[in-house]
């Protein structure tokens, strides 16, 4: 049963989400530290972004997600693949700031924008992982357009 949930969790979020993968060409432009004014903006989205998830509130991440999320997945997929992520993190605990870049474009795949990734170090109900929100750009709001959580023990 678990060797199945967990190829359910893989196929789901294979097809769900931006496929964040900074060594999958040279041809991505690098990543930048931004300003702290930036920075600040960038984790302040990624943190409502998150407790929205937290909430179980995935619906509206769809409603407000960014253009680089509706074009890499379905609304179906999107929300399952939410319920799924967010049960493997399990309950939500302390989240930390554990990096933040910003980028031009994310993988090959995904068209030329703003977008940041925020990087967060969580623990909470005996598990600590880590969660990264990507954001994309858009009419000077950053909007969802990713979001990736792995276990680290």
């Amino acid at each position: 049963m678990t060797r199945y949930a967990g190829a359910l969790i893989a196929l789901c979020l294979a097809g769900c989400t931006l496929s964040y993968s900074p060594s999958s060409g040279n041809d991505l432009p690098k990543q930048t530290p931004g300003t702290d004014a930036q920075r600040a903006e960038a984790v302040a989205a990624a943190r409502f972004y998150a407790g929205v998830l937290d909430r179980g509130d995935y619906e509206l991440t769809w409603t407000l997600g960014a253009p680089a999320l509706r074009a890499s997945t379905s609304h179906f997929m999107w929300i399952n693949a939410m319920k799924l992520g967010t049960k493997m993190r399990g309950a939500p605990g302390a989240r930390a700031v554990d990096g933040v870049a910003f980028t031009t474009q994310i993988d090959a795949s995904t068209p030329v924008g703003e977008y940041a990734i925020v990087q967060f170090k969580s623990t909470g109900e005996n598990s600590v992982t880590t969660e990264r929100v990507v954001l994309q750009q858009e009419r000077k709001r950053w909007k969802i357009a990713g979001y990736f959580v792995a276990k680290l023990g």
